[in-house]
């Protein structure tokens, strides 16, 4: 029953990557969908401002924007928590840059195990993210 449960929730992820046009609509809708099907415990978007990041598109745990200033590498990481998530709870953190200067993706699971367990399904899931989110910016650049 999980199995057809965790593939339904796939092709839900696959839907909307190909129906939502509009990358901030996108975003909006496809990240608490990736966080329920990996069992994040919060997905953000950290963006750049004069101010210091900032995060965009938070789902799950409420997590502070201060002090979460990571940095990825073009490929996906496991990063250092920022303190200030470590104080909430959360044990590991996994950034993917996205293009167009979108942002950095952040993941971020409440123990080791449950990041690992969702490996798998992280990498699927992470790379339908990061397609749709380069085939926006490169039709919007055009």
């Amino acid at each position: 029953m999980d199995q057809i449960q965790g593939s339904g929730s796939l092709v839900d992820i696959v839907h909307t990557c190909a129906s939502t046009t509009d990358q901030e609509a996108f975003l909006d809708a496809v990240l608490p969908k990736v966080r329920r099907f990996v069992g994040a415990a919060v997905i953000a978007v950290q963006v750049p401002s004069p101010d210091g990041p900032l995060l965009e598109h938070v789902d799950g745990m409420a997590v502070p924007a201060d002090g979460t200033s990571v940095v990825a590498n073009g490929s996906r990481s496991v990063v250092l928590t920022p303190d200030p998530w470590r104080a909430v709870g959360i044990e590991h953190v996994v950034a993917q840059r996205l293009a167009g200067h979108t942002g950095v993706l952040l993941l971020g699971w409440t123990s080791q195990a449950e990041a690992e367990a969702a490996h798998r399904d992280l990498d699927v899931t992470l790379d339908l993210v990061t397609m749709t989110v380069s085939k926006s910016v490169c039709e919007r650049d055009l």
